[in-house]
């Protein structure tokens, strides 16, 4: 008894004439190669009644397989694994997700192409549906809320005021200089209102003169 590459697994000494002969081992096999995977299905000859010294060679059905990759939109994979022919490939894993980016935020869809048998080695890529981001209203206000500019914003991107230098008229005691606004404006993730601040100085006070 061989097996396809002619190693002996068995040797029946002394067979009877007219006996059937029977292989005893464990049933043979063989190691799936770069195109097949191996199904021991029997020997050549066919079995018979012993009337000769006989060798039997394993049998083997080959069946193709395909490698199959599944790989995110930037080519990274995700999953591997291989199918016989005739099956379908099965992604065994978590939903492919995608961050937002400056302008779309993004939703897993599926894959490129569909899922189907297998005609040959093939890569699936992960599909997104993208959708725009919001857009926020931001309000620049002066000390007293009055309104100096506004803007409408994509979310996470900085909110630029555009509008003439605030001011703010001084009083009996000081003088007033803009100095930014309450709030960081380098990323909106809302409507928002942001206020005019000031540095303050103090105004130098004369006594009155006095004449000799």
């Amino acid at each position: 008894w061989q097996n396809y590459d002619e190693s002996v697994l068995e040797t029946d000494e002394k067979v009877k004439k007219g006996e059937m002969p029977e292989f005893n081992g464990i049933a043979p096999t063989r190691e799936t190669d770069e195109t097949y995977v191996y199904e021991f299905i029997g020997w050549s000859p066919e079995i018979t009644e012993v009337s000769k010294d006989t060798t039997y060679v394993a049998l083997y059905k080959a069946t193709p397989y395909y490698h199959i990759s599944f790989v995110d939109y930037d080519n990274e994979k995700l999953y591997e694994t291989t199918v016989l022919e005739g099956e379908t490939p099965r992604y065994i894993g978590n939903n492919p997700e995608r961050e937002e980016d400056d302008a779309f935020s993004y939703e897993f869809s599926g894959w490129n192409p569909n899922i189907n048998v297998a005609p040959e080695d093939i890569t699936y890529v992960a599909s997104y549906t993208s959708t725009p981001l919001p857009v926020y209203h931001v309000r620049f206000v002066n000390y007293d809320d009055s309104l100096l500019y506004e803007v409408d914003v994509i979310k996470k991107h900085a909110a630029v005021y555009e509008g003439t230098d605030p001011t703010k008229p001084e009083d009996d005691e000081f003088t007033y200089e803009f100095d930014g606004w309450d709030q960081d404006l380098s990323h909106i993730f809302s409507d928002l209102t942001v206020k005019a601040k000031y540095k303050y100085k103090a105004k130098e006070h004369w006594g009155p003169v006095i004449w000799d």
